[in-house]
């Protein structure tokens, strides 16, 4: 019989059949010295880790789906010029507004 804290992985491997009949689980103890043990991390899996959380424009050169073609390119196409009225508009304060 064999004794393992497994925690949040009981539900996965209980619906994917990976855990075994002679396997017993033991809940975590939060005042337990040895569940407390700081473990040093692996330099590759926080690597991982962090490459997962990066935005897809990160991630990949091209889209990788027809949505995220949506808002792909983020650079404006043409320069915004503040003075021309004809392509800003920006908010006025009127007496109706106010």
């Amino acid at each position: 019989m064999h004794l393992r804290p497994i925690g949040l992985l009981l539900p996965f491997l209980c619906t994917t059949g990976l855990l075994g009949t002679d396997i017993h689980t033991i809940t975590k103890k939060p005042m337990s010295w040895h569940d407390n043990i700081e473990e040093l991390a692996d330099a590759k899996f926080l690597n991982l880790i962090h490459q997962a959380a990066l935005e897809p424009t990160k991630k990949y050169a091209e889209p990788q789906t027809e949505s995220q073609e949506i808002g792909w390119n983020t650079t404006p196409l043409i320069h915004v010029d503040r003075t021309d009225r004809r392509l800003y508009f920006p908010r006025r304060r009127t007496e109706i507004t106010k």
